[in-house]
């Protein structure tokens, strides 16, 4: 198996001393490494790409080693047992939309895709063009064994079927999460405990929590990081968890536009409010305008922020290192320091419900190998092969979508505090984006709508009433152009 291996070291890593050895046996030959700043990645594949009989796959490449490691690894051992050949393009997750945009237009795309924001930003449209395979005869004999929302997750509209059919398959799950540092809150004088569950409250302590350290001359101490800016995906998974707080609606189960209502209209306001008004009120960083999907990692773990949400657990799992002398902070920092908790209840007093982001891989229809896909993707949601997939290459940050997975020991161990925290999470009532049911909203985070209409109020200093207009508007001109 050829490998073009495009290996990414991020800050997050090199800056908190996240090393790790691969040890799986894989063979990686023609590896080819990019730079950390890189010219965009080509797609013109090696002259024996075209064989009818190799198995492309692109695969996202993972921020650590072993996610690199052991899809290759997942790879090399199907093409062993079903004596298909594959190659496996491990690529910038940033650059794959584009990258894919192009061998369409080409009519080259691979035959295997994995992005890890496809769901919400790529896969829905593809599904409507008609442009994904139906993957029904992979689902529907284990279909049993899926939580319900990754099965609702994969059931796209195709617009040129004219049917709502599985068109991916689900390997597992993310939401987000709300984490802080114990020792802080400690240090301002309060407690776990005093994080009230209460909507307006459970604001409040933070906001206080930072009043209390500056009172003590901690004078670059903000309570909360919360992204404002109109990058990365962080700002609309926050802001969709506090629209969802409020009891939005804005696409109904029939796909139609709600967005008029004036419960959105009033929800929408009530959303830029908040998020503008910690900005501009002193209780977020003034960089956070600016911030990408890994910046609130570093405000955190470097101590800037007292609280932040993510929608994995991989902040406090950077801190889970191996037990040994060397690591003796990184561990008390996992195992006393940060806290993995939930959101409070919402404004109304009703249990927070969460979004579900689900992780898929889906098939291209003008795969010339239809038949070897579809053994792969067989292959590949075996439980003992997703169970390796999320425990050795993601260490937890990706949940199961397998119901009996989720139940394991090791989603569980009362002994790890953020994974056994986030799976008392999983198992709360969740739903899905909007996108699930008319996929003209996968635009919205696209066109970063949300994140221009906190900008607008926080730089332009417009209302949030306005604000919100404008973002309605250009939503509304979204869904009349998706038609």
């Amino acid at each position: 198996m050829r490998q073009r291996i495009f290996l990414l070291f991020t800050l997050f890593f090199l800056t908190f001393g996240i090393t790790t050895s691969c040890s799986l046996g894989t063979q990686t030959s023609n590896v080819q490494v990019s730079p950390l700043v890189s010219s965009p990645l080509t797609t013109q594949p090696r002259d024996d790409d075209d064989k009818a009989s190799t198995l492309r796959i692109w695969w996202a490449q993972g921020l650590i080693p072993e996610e690199n490691a052991v899809i290759t690894k997942l790879v090399s051992d199907w093409e062993k047992t079903s004596g298909i050949d594959a190659d496996i393009s491990l690529m910038q997750d940033i650059n794959i939309k584009g990258e894919v945009e192009k061998a369409l237009t080409q009519g080259n795309p691979p035959d295997i895709l994995l992005t890890f924001t496809g769901d919400y930003n790529l896969y829905p449209r593809l599904a409507w063009d008609g442009q994904l395979a139906d993957v029904s005869a992979v689902l529907e004999p284990i279909k049993n064994a899926y939580v319900p929302a990754a099965l609702e997750s994969v059931r796209y509209r195709n617009n040129v079927a004219k049917n709502r059919s599985y068109y991916g398959v689900p390997i597992g799950q993310q939401e987000l999460h709300v984490i802080f540092w114990r020792d802080l809150i400690e240090e301002a004088n309060l407690t776990v405990e005093d994080i009230p569950k209460e909507w307006e409250g459970f604001w409040a302590v933070w906001k206080q929590a930072q009043d209390n350290l500056r009172a003590k001359g901690k004078k670059d101490i903000y309570g909360l990081g919360m992204t404002v800016s109109d990058i990365g995906t962080d700002n609309f998974w926050q802001f969709e968890h506090i629209l969802e707080a409020f009891n939005v609606k804005i696409v109904n189960e029939q796909g139609d536009l709600i967005i008029d209502s004036p419960q959105a209209k009033q929800g929408i306001v009530n959303t830029l409010r908040l998020l503008s008004d910690i900005q501009k009120k002193g209780y977020n960083p003034p960089e956070a305008i600016r911030w990408g999907d890994p910046t609130n990692n570093f405000g955190f773990l470097s101590r800037q922020v007292i609280m932040t949400q993510n929608p994995t657990v991989s902040i406090p799992l950077s801190q889970k290192l191996p037990n040994n002398i060397y690591n003796k902070n990184s561990r008390d920092r996992y195992f006393n320091k940060i806290v993995t908790t939930q959101f409070p209840n919402k404004p109304d007093g009703t249990p927070m419900v969460y979004l579900a982001s689900i992780r898929q891989v889906v098939m291209f229809a003008a795969s010339k190998n239809q038949e070897a896909g579809q053994k792969f993707l067989n292959y590949l949601v075996k439980p003992e092969n997703l169970d390796i997939f999320l425990k050795e290459a993601n260490k937890g940050r990706i949940f199961p979508v397998l119901k009996d997975q989720l139940n394991e020991p090791f989603w569980n161990d009362p002994e790890d505090p953020h994974l056994s925290a986030a799976a008392v999470q999983y198992r709360q009532p969740s739903r899905l984006l909007p996108l699930v049911n008319n996929p003209a909203y996968s635009q919205v985070p696209a066109q970063q709508v949300w994140g221009k209409a906190l900008l607008r109020i926080i730089r332009d200093n417009i209302s949030p009433e306005l604000a919100a207009a404008e973002a309605i508007a250009e939503i509304k001109a979204i869904f009349t152009a998706w038609k």
